[in-house]
């Protein structure tokens, strides 16, 4: 799903938000916009709104190695680190990405 976010731009913005899991992407080519609701995902826990921007690049680089029947679990809060783990094998990956800052 985050392929669809890679031709407009170089960051993604992950947001929760009233039951929304949504995942944004601005570029000079267009934008892409995915909203998926809690329906559509397998566990959702939100406690409170939370936005991050962070890079595709390294996000995709992350999700590369999850298998395809893998069951990838992310924890996002408001402008900390995104929290990604996911089963190889008989292990499990813990990855920790760091959000970009944003200027106002």
């Amino acid at each position: 799903m985050l392929q669809d976010a890679t031709p407009p731009g170089n960051h993604v913005a992950l947001l929760l938000d009233n039951k929304l899991f949504n995942i944004k992407a601005d570029g000079d080519t267009g934008s892409v916009d995915i909203k998926l609701a809690e329906a559509n995902v397998l566990s959702m826990n939100i406690k409170q709104k939370a936005r991050a921007v962070f890079s595709l690049d390294h996000l995709n680089n992350i999700l590369k190695s999850a298998e395809i029947p893998s069951v990838v679990s992310i924890s996002l809060r408001q402008d900390a680190p995104l929290k990604v783990e996911y089963a190889i094998g008989d292990g499990r990956v813990l990855y920790y990405l760091a959000p970009r800052i944003e200027s106002v």
